[in-house]
């Protein structure tokens, strides 16, 4: 697995938020889970500033693939706001339905069942 990536980043305005770090969560959702979060989260904090625009490749190669599979994530900040959100924004769609996943087998065969 392969990450790269780059952030702009700007002074940060000025934000009703009582937390001292309240952009970081935004930055690390641009990057998957994995052992590599924890330290890109530590290096986030340090940046002072707010993440304007992001851009990040993820490049994976699995090993039943010659073929690397390649996601990139872009964001960009079109504007910032300090209001009251409706709270039609946070209510459940009326058709809304919860669906279960669907198990995924293994494949069948090909395996050493050893012995």
């Amino acid at each position: 697995m392969q990450i790269e990536g780059e952030y702009w980043i700007a002074a940060a305005p000025t934000l009703a938020v009582k937390t001292k770090k309240p952009l970081l969560p935004l930055i690390a959702q641009t990057v998957p889970a994995g052992p590599f979060l924890s330290p890109l989260n530590d290096r986030l904090a340090k940046i002072k500033g707010f993440p304007v625009a992001s851009k990040v490749t993820l490049t994976l190669t699995s090993r039943d693939s010659q073929t690397p599979t390649t996601i990139t994530t872009t964001t960009e900040v079109k504007s910032i706001a300090d209001d009251t959100l409706d709270a039609s924004l946070f209510k459940v769609p009326a058709d809304y339905k919860e669906v279960e996943p669907q198990p995924v087998s293994a494949p069948q065969g090909g395996g050493d069942a050893g012995g």
